[in-house]
């Protein structure tokens, strides 16, 4: 039985009340789970979800899993008889099983780590090279639960990363070869999906300690080579990737000067960015000075994908201002919307991906 679409849903720990089990009835007879659930349906489904190798090695939060689990015997201890049987069907015990330890161990820290994981395509992905291999069906994160943990939100993934995934993996070619930045990495799935797509090098950045450390772990867990802090090898592995901490607010002009130097960026990227007023003044300085560089040495333009999820429209025309007062021009992409369910975002809201450089006429203020 084919449960794909179970595992994709489990692994990325989607809610049970927008669980979409359509693969499932589809392979039911009359597209009912209530009576249908045989002890080989039922041993399919934890095959794809509790028992499928990734989740036993990365498991999602431990509340899910129980959640996971409650729904499907739920759906057994309620269902009446099919047409024909004596009696309906029971909980198999691995299923039972599975079911009672996660009641045990309900308990247990909110702070645990935990995992996500979201399926990338591996069918035009790798432009023409040899960048994959079925570990890398999905890219695997630490993350935390809770929306702030540490003091931070940088632990988990948002909405708009996950439409940058998206168009990303229908056009590789934007990072493909290419040097690429991501500015506010969080637990790093748009750089790693960078890496794993063909980038040449990936530098991810982002300001707190923990987010740092977690999208290093992350980045080894994907198979992505780091390095420290502008160390280089001779013969360096591939994919690679920096982490590095960089706070916009606070880095001085000469420093960052000195990084765009440094990291010669071609691409830049970010996803929910622009969410406070605050920080939008050095988010643009920031995009400023990597996308200035083209002009400044009269090479390829270089480009910023971002995408942002509008929450505050005061928010959102600012962001857009400055970049217009900064010299900057911008245009939407179309973002090809996720037919099949790939991604589940958890927050409403108008998601933009917008493509970010400097404009023709650009006077270069180069900070000394």
């Amino acid at each position: 039985m084919e449960l794909t679409s179970v595992t994709r849903q489990y692994l990325q720990a989607v809610p049970m009340r927008c669980f979409n089990w359509d693969q499932l009835l589809e392979q039911i007879p009359g597209r009912s789970m209530m009576g249908q659930l045989s002890p080989s349906i039922q041993e399919a489904i934890m095959e794809a979800s509790v028992h499928h190798p990734r989740a036993i090695q990365y498991p999602p939060p431990a509340a899910y899993k129980l959640q996971f689990l409650k729904y499907v015997v739920s759906q057994i201890v309620n269902q009446k008889p099919s047409a024909g049987e004596q009696e309906d069907h029971e909980c198999i015990d691995t299923l039972l099983e599975e079911y009672m330890t996660s009641m045990s161990a309900r308990s247990s820290s909110s702070t645990e780590t935990c995992y996500r994981s979201y399926l990338i395509s591996n069918d035009n992905s790798s432009c023409g090279q040899d960048t994959f291999s079925a570990q890398h069906n999905y890219i695997t994160l630490e993350e935390q639960p809770q929306t702030i943990s540490q003091g931070t939100t940088g632990l988990r993934t948002w909405p708009a990363a996950l439409t940058l995934l998206a168009h990303l993996k229908i056009a590789p070619s934007e990072i493909c070869g290419k040097r690429v930045l991501e500015l506010g990495c969080g637990v790093g799935l748009v750089g790693i999906a960078c890496a794993l797509f063909g980038a040449a090098h990936v530098t991810l950045t982002d300001t707190a300690p923990s987010v740092l450390e977690a999208a290093e772990r992350n980045c080894r867990t994907n198979g992505i080579h780091t390095l420290s802090n502008g160390v280089t090898l001779s013969t360096p592995p591939k994919p690679i990737a920096n982490v590095v901490a960089l706070d916009w607010e606070t880095i001085a002009n000469k420093e960052l000067s000195d990084l765009v130097e440094s990291v010669q960026a071609d691409v830049i990227v970010a996803s929910d960015v622009a969410y406070d007023p605050i920080i939008v003044p050095p988010l643009v300085r920031m995009l400023t000075a990597f996308v200035t560089r083209s002009v400044e040495l009269g090479i390829q333009t270089v480009e910023a994908l971002i995408a942002t999820t509008r929450r505050s429209e005061t928010t959102w025309q600012l962001f857009l201002s400055e970049l217009q007062k900064s010299g900057l021009v911008y245009e939407f992409v179309d973002v090809v919307p996720d037919v099949n369910g790939c991604y589940y975002l958890d927050e409403g809201g108008r998601i933009d991906v917008m493509r970010v450089r400097a404009a023709s006429n650009h006077k270069s203020n180069k900070a000394g």
